[in-house]
Parts: C-alpha cells; structure tokens; sequence
C-alpha cells in the first residue's frame, strides 16, 4: 500500500476514533453493572428485533419524510429571509426583530401551540421541524451577508449591477460560506424538532422512542437515539460534502509532519 493509500485510509479511519472510545466506555460501564445501561451489543440485538419485526423501517421512512419536508422548507425560508434581510433595510427592519425573538422560544413551547392550530397531524410536525431549521439559517446568512467586503458590493454598483443583480451575483456567492454553516445547524435543529414534535404521538422513530420509554425499554430508547445521531450526522456530512464541492479551496490544510526548525535567538 502506498503513501497516498495509507495517508487516505488515516483519513478515513481517524474521525471514527473517538466513536470507538465511546463504545469501548460505553461497553466497559456496562460490564461493571452500570443500572440501566444494556450493553452495546444488546442495543444492536434490540436494533435487528425491531427490523425483523417489521417497527423500525416504517417508523424511519415517516421520519425522513417529515424531516425532508420541513427541513426543506426551513432552509429555503431561511436563506430567502436571511438574504433579504442582509441586502434590504426595510425587510430587516420588518424581519429581523420577530425571528430574534422567537429564537428565544423553545421549541417545547411551541409543540402545544401547532397542536392547537394545525392538529396532531402531519402539518403539525412538519411546520415544527421547518421552524427549527429556518432560524438558524436566517441567522448565518444574514450575518454572512452582512460581512460580505463593501468594496466588492461598490465595484459593482459603479459597473452597473442592479440591485438584484448585486444581491445575487456579489452578496449570495460571497454570503456562501457562512450560509452552509447556518444550514449546517438548522439541520441539526431540524432533528431536535423531529423528535420534539413526534413525541405528540405519531409513528415514526420518536413515537416509538415514547413507546420504549412507556415500557422501560432502554435498549430501544438507545436503538432510537443512535439512530438520530447517524442520520444527524449523514445529513452534516452531506452539508459538508456540498461546501466542499461549492468551494474546494476550502479544504483542511494539512500540517507538515516534521515541525519547523526553531527560530535561532543566540546573539551575533
């Protein structure tokens, strides 16, 4: 194998390190009779019982759905809101002031309110998962418009450039990099609003994380967590992926394995 296999396949491998350890403490905790803690292999026994049952699979399409569809919407509303606001004065003005506030509001409070208004349908959830994912969004991009150099945004007036056309030529390129970073963490919000909001009593992987918790059945719960973590972190490394593509100069510079030479400070 050669150098550049080995230095991909580190690559690769190191990231996983830490979920290693994890399991390893994890495995380690259990052995020693930590209450109310399955082993890992229990939890994955538990994991194939409720795919062979036939519970896992139709619980997890509903969630991605749900998760698709709001988030979807969110990001989009998102970056609208957040392009509008950083290039427009008076939708910042109009904007700006409600969605600060209700960032403030957690999304447990606003589970009884969609109940309410939209019933414990699909909407509901949706809308609540939407909710979630915008407001990060908004934030980055209108922060990341904002920070955008003047200079660029003059020299394009001077050229011409409408100002729809200095909005979508000059500010949202520039306003790229903060942008996925919002979308970024609206989507990891976007998950937190799932589970928040399938926890009314639905199918999907948060209903039957309520139904384990019911039941006292943490080895489910822990089947349910994991899995929102590994569909947490696809959908970030998707985001990640696509920043990549968007922008390859972006790539994390590599550190020279051999450390410079220290500065000689001996007097002439």
């Amino acid at each position: 194998m050669g150098g550049a296999a080995l230095t991909r396949a580190r690559e690769l491998l190191v990231p996983w390190l830490g979920v290693v350890v994890v399991l390893a403490v994890w495995s380690l905790a259990a052995g020693a009779g930590a209450r109310g803690l399955p082993a890992p292999w229990a939890v994955a026994a538990a994991g194939a019982d409720l795919v062979v049952a036939g519970t896992l699979g139709p619980a997890l399409g509903v969630s991605l759905v749900r998760f698709a569809v709001g988030a979807g919407v969110g990001v989009l509303a998102g970056l609208v809101l957040g392009l509008a606001a950083g290039t427009w004065r008076l939708v910042d003005v109009l904007v700006d002031r409600p969605v600060q506030m209700l960032r403030a509001v957690p999304l447990t409070a606003l589970v009884p309110l969609a109940v309410v208004w939209f019933g414990v349908g699909e909407t509901a959830k949706v809308v609540l998962v939407a909710v979630g994912a915008a407001v990060p969004v908004y934030v980055a991009t209108c922060a990341a418009v904002r920070e955008v150099d003047p200079f660029l945004v003059d020299a394009a007036r001077t050229c011409g450039l409408s100002r729809r056309s200095v909005a979508v030529h000059v500010l949202l390129p520039g306003a790229v990099p903060g942008a996925l970073v919002g979308v970024r963490y609206g989507l990891g919000v976007g998950w937190v609003a799932l589970v928040v909001a399938e926890t009314t009593g639905a199918e999907g992987v948060g209903a039957l994380l309520t139904a384990a918790r019911e039941y006292a059945r943490v080895d489910v719960m822990l089947v349910c967590v994991a899995l929102y973590a590994v569909l947490g972190a696809a959908t970030d490394a998707g985001v990640r992926a696509l920043d990549l593509r968007l922008q390859p100069w972006r790539a994390r510079p590599r550190l020279p394995r051999r450390s410079l030479r220290p500065v000689d400070r001996s007097p002439l």
